[in-house]
């Protein structure tokens, strides 16, 4: 399974979005990757979708998939900012991991 082009097309822009304001999601996503139990602290994996399912984002522990496609989505737009802002690093494969930079936005959100 690749990477979908929204976080390929992210990837490529890595670390140039500077300065906008953090949306709700994003800050969702930040506080599940940062609160992950165990070896998925700081951990994002790009879930395939199937038959049932669009594909979709888990941060941490906690999985962004939801009945409704365009909240999926939202959700993955978000994670792709995350990377845009260099706060988020591909480790290869599905996986993807908090930078420094990420922990520190994630601890200053509360």
């Amino acid at each position: 399974m690749g990477l979908l082009s929204e976080l390929e097309a992210a990837l490529r822009l890595w670390g140039t979005i500077k300065g906008q304001k953090v949306s709700d999601e994003e800050k969702e996503l930040l506080k599940a990757a940062r609160d992950g139990e165990d070896r998925m602290r700081g951990v994002f994996i790009q879930m395939p979708g199937d038959m049932t399912t669009f594909p979709y984002i888990q941060a941490g522990s906690k999985h962004f998939n939801f009945d409704d496609p365009r909240l999926t989505a939202r959700y993955r737009k978000a994670f792709a900012t995350l990377i845009k802002r260099g706060w988020v690093e591909y480790q290869g494969g599905i996986v993807f991991l908090l930078t420094a930079d990420g922990w520190d936005a994630a601890d200053n959100l509360d």
